[in-house]
């Protein structure tokens, strides 16, 4: 019922750039079947490096720079049905200022890519909520985002990193 495909499968996919109608006629699914993509491949859970203007991923032709306003455009067009906008995801437990640095671009980014969707996009954008194992950073991030009223879902990111399950339940309550 459901495709997850990591974006940089995607955007290098000759079959998808060629699409002319989106990702549920490449894969020929069912008008009610899910389409969701991510920046990060959940086997191996990487990006790549990232800076204030975009991160970098891994595609089948080699990295990949991704920037707010190139996902949309790439978005708009292979037309998933939920994308997770790009954050700068963490793996594992980082300083606080790297931390702070990576909420601070994920909520730029969010909205740099909500001032960039279409209309009439039928494509549903969900934000993740980072922020490392510092919960006053997840809470802010999280609260951030829930304050942009044209995002439509979250994921909780950054977790199963090699965080023990108190902190991980700590970070979920």
């Amino acid at each position: 019922k459901c495709l997850q495909q990591p974006y940089g499968d995607l955007i290098s996919m000759g079959c998808v750039r060629d699409a002319k109608y989106g990702l549920k006629d490449v894969f020929q699914l069912r008008k009610d079947q899910v389409v969701y993509t991510t920046l990060w491949d959940p086997l191996t859970g990487e990006t790549g490096p990232a800076n204030d203007k975009g991160i970098s991923v891994n595609t089948i032709k080699g990295r990949q720079s991704v920037t707010p306003e190139s996902f949309m455009t790439e978005i708009s067009r292979i037309k998933p049905d939920i994308a997770v906008i790009p954050s700068d995801h963490l793996y594992q437990s980082h300083s606080q200022g790297r931390v702070r640095k990576s909420v601070t671009r994920t909520v730029a980014w969010a909205e740099a890519c909500l001032k960039q969707k279409h209309k009439d996009s039928c494509t549903m954008l969900f934000g993740a909520i980072e922020g490392g194992y510092i919960l006053g950073q997840r809470e802010y991030c999280s609260k951030r985002l829930a304050d942009m009223k044209d995002l439509d879902g979250y994921v909780i990111s950054g977790l199963g990193s090699g965080e023990t399950d108190e902190t991980r339940q700590g970070i979920l309550k």
